[in-house]
């Protein structure tokens, strides 16, 4: 998941750098902690199979990253890009032994259905992950 997460930063970065009319595109070191902050308000007991993080390591990026995007060009762009890395990057998950006393102890690889994570171009992308938007709750993902 990290390396999925620094592959679409980078990608971000380079692909939509800062112009004198889009002088906001600046992607930085900042923009990694707040996907990963906000990925740790989710409970664990929500976050129970990897697809669902999967789609919520998605949805951080679209809400820290595309909503900063201000013409239909570049959000389908980075639409298209976040979908391929994505696929690339996610479709096998190796998750680390916890066996810490079998030194020789292989990770577990777990696969997962990407149709099943990123939303279809037809649907609508649906917030999935919030109940605050309303102002009510305690501020943690549910």
């Amino acid at each position: 998941m990290i390396d999925t997460l620094l592959d679409i930063h980078n990608k971000v970065v380079t692909d939509f750098p800062p112009t004198a009319i889009k002088f906001h595109y600046q992607f930085n070191l900042r923009d990694l902690t707040n996907i990963v902050d906000n990925m740790m308000r989710v409970k664990p007991e929500h976050m129970k199979t990897p697809i669902l993080l999967a789609q919520l390591l998605l949805h951080e990026c679209d809400r820290v990253y595309m909503d900063r995007l201000v013409d239909a060009i570049d959000r389908e762009k980075y639409s298209k890009n976040i979908t391929e890395l994505a696929v690339k990057n996610l479709a096998i998950v190796n998750i680390p032994a916890t066996d810490s006393k079998d030194k020789n102890a292989q990770p577990m690889q777990i696969a997962i259905d990407m149709n099943e994570v990123v939303p279809k171009p037809e649907l609508n992308k649906l917030n999935i992950f919030t109940n605050f938007a309303l102002g009510i709750g305690d501020g943690n993902y549910t």
